[in-house]
Parts: structure tokens; C-alpha cells; sequence
């Protein structure tokens, strides 16, 4: 029987571009307003359709919003405690690292692996590649393991916290 480190995970609940927490507090912002599809995210927040399925997906990694049927989505009470916050806050640091180290999503990619190992994101690729389904190729995991990695570094590291509140994670290029 496989272990729970082991589960399988959705291929379109790991998001990648999702290193900047303005991106994804703006899909939130939307999100508050009522349920909403990824068209509503893009048309209301100034994004690319496919830049706000990424956003969605991270939202609800972190325990921000959740689906409504196949392709709604609404904000959680944690979404909303995060948008109460004031951007850049300590507050706000806060509760961006509570989030990931209780998203089951990062738990299930990084439990056990060490923040500042060299090969981090690598760790995380091959295990995205191992566990979701329907399977990502390499290099879609690779990319995707950079989010994933990003976060895991800012829950261990208040540097990093800063960086991606203020939408200065290391490393980003979108």
C-alpha cells in the first residue's frame, strides 16, 4: 500500500508562475467578490487567461480559495483573513508562511527536504513527476517545482518571506 507521501496528486493543482504573492492576492481580490471562473480572474485582475489558472491553482494550494463545481472558484476564511491583512505587513508575512507549511500540496512535494539544499527544486521536480497524474513532463516539472521551491524557502527563511510579499522572489522571471 503506498505510503501517504506517496498519494497521488492532480497534475493541474501544482501551480508554477506563482511567485509573487500581489499576483495571487489580486486573484483573491477577485475571488471576494463572488465565485468566479479563471476568464473572471484574467478579465478583473490583468492577466493572461493562462496566468490566472496559475494564480487559481496557487490560491487554492495555499488554502485561499476553493473550487465550486469545475471551474469556479470561491474564497476560504483564510483567503479572506489574508486579504484583512495590510500588503507588505508582518501580518501578511505571517500568514503567507502558515499557509504553506499547512498546504497539504507542499507537503505532499517537500516534506522532508531541506530548504536551503543546492538541489531543492530539483528534489521537487522529481517528485512532481512521480506523483501527479496525469504525469507532468520534465520539463513542466521542473518549472513547476520552481513555485513549489520558492515557497518552501520562504516558510523557512523570513529574507524570503519579505521577497515574496513584496514580489521580489529570487529567480522569478514572469
Amino acid at each position: 500500500m503506498p505510503s501517504h507521501d506517496d498519494a497521488a496528486v492532480p497534475s493541474a493543482d501544482v501551480p508554477q508562475a506563482a511567485t509573487k504573492l500581489g499576483r495571487i492576492r489580486a486573484t483573491i481580490e477577485v475571488l471576494a467578490r463572488g465565485p468566479s471562473t479563471g476568464d473572471d480572474v484574467a478579465t478583473h485582475a490583468g492577466m493572461a487567461r493562462r496566468h490566472a489558472h496559475y494564480q487559481l491553482a496557487a490560491a487554492r494550494a495555499l488554502g485561499w480559495a476553493t473550487r465550486e463545481g469545475a471551474r469556479r472558484h470561491a474564497i476560504t476564511r483564510e483567503g479572506r483573513a489574508l486579504l484583512d491583512t495590510t500588503p507588505g505587513s508582518a501580518a501578511e508575512r505571517t500568514r503567507v508562511v502558515r499557509a504553506v507549511r499547512a498546504s497539504p500540496l507542499v507537503q505532499a512535494l517537500a516534506r522532508g527536504l531541506d530548504p536551503r539544499s543546492a538541489d531543492l527544486e530539483l528534489a521537487i521536480a522529481e517528485r512532481i513527476e512521480r506523483r501527479t497524474r496525469p504525469p507532468l513532463a520534465p520539463e513542466t516539472a521542473r518549472e513547476r517545482a520552481r513555485t513549489i521551491a520558492a515557497w518552501v524557502r520562504l516558510a523557512a527563511s523570513p529574507q524570503e518571506a519579505l521577497a515574496f510579499t513584496r514580489g521580489v522572489a529570487a529567480g522569478d522571471t514572469t
